[in-house]
């Protein structure tokens, strides 16, 4: 319940009710051996104390839930949770560093199919790659975006066809 709490707090903008209501979470389901929630707690944090300017430790918070994570082999939300760290980086400006998390988590997206993170790190990733001055591979990750883009809207419009066909 707490980290529920910490969650609606979080879109609510009481950060420090959030905060202290996630690591509450986070260290209990430390204590009963829940990891990957534990890693739900810790990724909260993380986006806590980046919307308060407190890039460094939300970055040791998403590394945490990174590991936990890992431990737990919830390989979606370790892509989740390296995009977050490659967002913290390239917040602080260290863009090699920010590069190569967005590299885990596409790699990571490509291989299972994460098609919404894949699509988040993307936007993501082309930026740095501009801002980095490598704008053909910065053309080649908006291309790949927009056929991704282009693919949900086509099968959305299928969907919704089918919807109206069973309807009519």
């Amino acid at each position: 319940a707490c980290g529920q709490l910490g969650s609606v707090q979080i879109d609510l903008k009481k950060y420090k009710e959030a905060h202290m209501n996630s690591l509450r979470a986070m260290e209990y389901f430390q204590r009963i051996g829940a990891l990957n929630d534990a890693g739900v707690a810790a990724n909260q944090l993380g986006i806590i104390c980046r919307e308060t300017g407190k890039q460094g430790e939300g970055e040791q918070y998403y590394r945490l839930a990174m590991e936990l994570a890992e431990r737990s082999d919830d390989l979606g939300a370790v892509a989740t949770y390296a995009h977050n760290i490659g967002n913290v980086l390239h917040e602080q400006g260290k863009l090699k560093e920010a590069l190569a998390s967005y590299e885990r988590s596409l790699s990571l997206s490509r291989v299972h199919g994460f098609l919404h993170t894949r699509m988040n790190v993307l936007d993501d990733y082309s930026e740095l790659l501009e801002k980095d001055g490598r704008f053909a591979d910065a053309l080649k990750v908006e291309r790949e975006l927009a056929h991704l883009r282009d693919s949900v809207i086509a099968a959305e419009r299928e969907q919704s066809l089918e919807e109206m066909q069973v309807k009519y």
